[in-house]
């Protein structure tokens, strides 16, 4: 299927700096008044651990119905937390994001060529251990609309779990081995806030649960990622893939002290199968060689499983990109800077020869299916072995990059025009004039 484009106010993570987490709107956060469930949601409070008192309600006057003491002092009974409850403020958002970090965004077709940014907003950040401030406008909106207070309450909840988690200083796992991906990569990158997020999902639908209600972030999350546009998906994936993971990996949120201290996942492999516990990437051993005047290697990175899996997931459904791929074993993204801007070749290691024909197969389709130019610059090798290689660029520069070897060891040289190693070719898919 190709997914709907649309538009759901989003904002990133990092935007904010010591940013702790957010919540990202879902539609049912929009929708209209909804069941009434908010007395179960809100008459729930346990005192306060560090005080053994309950405090004023600063946002009383606002939420009426609502004692945000009662959320903060459940949610850290439910963490076994003595964290001292946050400041929390309201404060409208609107923030313009950059729509990719890198082009390999936009050769995948995760960004929006026709938009340079995201006009977006949050329902709630946390700053650190110590502030909370929700959105003025969704809280307004909670009101006018006359929708429940368990919406809001939810909202609350997670944005509590990320001050508890820094707090307690979970937001940096303490990984006892060392982690086979680079700090900065993109593989780190999405390790590290799928706990973050997908901790603060499981625990708002831990504290639904406690209090009776059959809201579910993990739920709404996972709707959301299933149904959202291609340029949202790597922005929602850490609150979907995070929650599932913390889903089947704990039974209670006190738990999550051992995955945060003990044994969290080291990989997003291990992050989307929870009983991969000693999964070991494959190294590749690529060698790289630069014969052009004006072109480097600018860096080498692992994107990791769950990259492979939004990038397919973004343009097909989530079952064929879990399918496609299930059998990964290992990647590198090399990029190349030349006068044209960064150019990339991406060598992904599968275990089985079908696993690798089957990955390559669901990427051209993405490709066919995308109606933005950039999938004409990328091209698909699946070579001889386990390895497939996605290259960048239009067909002329690619043209320049010549990739020899098999298996987990190739050599990739970036000189003029020269004849291409041999290569099994897939099968040329129809794709749709960009836009049409």
């Amino acid at each position: 299927m190709n997914r709907r484009r649309g538009a759901i106010v989003l904002a990133v993570v990092l935007l904010v700096v010591g940013l702790a987490g957010c919540s990202l709107p879902t539609p049912e956060d929009s929708a209209g008044p909804q069941q009434a469930d908010n007395a179960s949601v809100v008459d729930s409070g346990v005192v306060n651990q560090s005080t053994n008192e309950t405090t004023s309600d600063p946002l009383a006057e606002t939420w009426a119905t609502l004692s945000e003491d009662r959320v903060y002092n459940q949610t850290a009974h439910l963490l076994g937390s003595d964290a001292p409850s946050p400041e929390i403020t309201l404060r409208e958002f609107d923030y313009q994001i950059a729509a990719g970090q890198q082009p390999i965004f936009a050769y995948l077709g995760l960004t929006d060529p026709e938009k340079d940014t995201v006009d977006g907003s949050v329902l709630g950040v946390a700053l650190g251990s110590e502030s909370v401030r929700i959105n003025e406008t969704f809280a307004t909106m909670n009101r006018s609309e006359r929708q429940t207070d368990a919406s809001l309450t939810l909202v609350l909840v997670h944005e509590f779990a990320h001050t508890i988690q820094a707090a307690e200083r979970w937001d940096r796992p303490d990984w006892t081995r060392e982690l086979p991906a680079e700090r900065g990569s993109i593989e780190r990158r999405l390790l590290s806030r799928s706990l973050t997020e997908g901790g603060a999902v499981y625990t708002a639908d831990a504290y639904a649960a406690s209090v009776g209600s059959e809201r579910s972030q993990v739920s709404r999350y996972e709707r959301r990622y299933r149904t959202a546009p291609s340029d949202e998906v790597f922005l929602l994936a850490p609150y979907y893939h995070g929650g599932q993971y913390f889903r089947a990996a704990v039974d209670a949120p006190a738990a999550l002290n051992d995955i945060y201290e003990e044994t969290p996942p080291r990989t997003t492999t291990e992050l989307l199968h929870p009983n991969k516990t000693e999964f070991e990437p494959t190294p590749l051993n690529i060698t790289t060689t630069v014969r052009r005047s004006g072109w480097e290697v600018e860096e080498r990175q692992r994107a990791g499983e769950m990259f492979i899996h939004l990038s397919i997931g973004a343009h097909l459904d989530v079952d064929r990109a879990e399918s496609a791929a299930a059998g990964y074993a290992g990647d590198q993204l090399v990029t190349f800077k030349g006068e044209s801007g960064a150019q990339y070749a991406w060598a992904t290691h599968w275990q089985s020869a079908t696993d690798a024909r089957e990955f390559a197969t669901a990427l051209n389709e993405t490709l066919a299916i995308r109606t933005d130019s950039r999938a004409e610059n990328v091209g698909v090798r699946l070579l001889s072995g386990h390895t497939v290689v996605m290259l960048t660029g239009n067909s002329g520069r690619r043209e320049l990059i010549t990739v020899k070897g098999s298996g987990t060891a190739l050599e990739i040289t970036v000189g003029e025009r020269a004849q291409q190693s041999a290569r099994i070719e897939l099968p040329s898919a129809t794709r749709h004039p960009a836009g049409v």
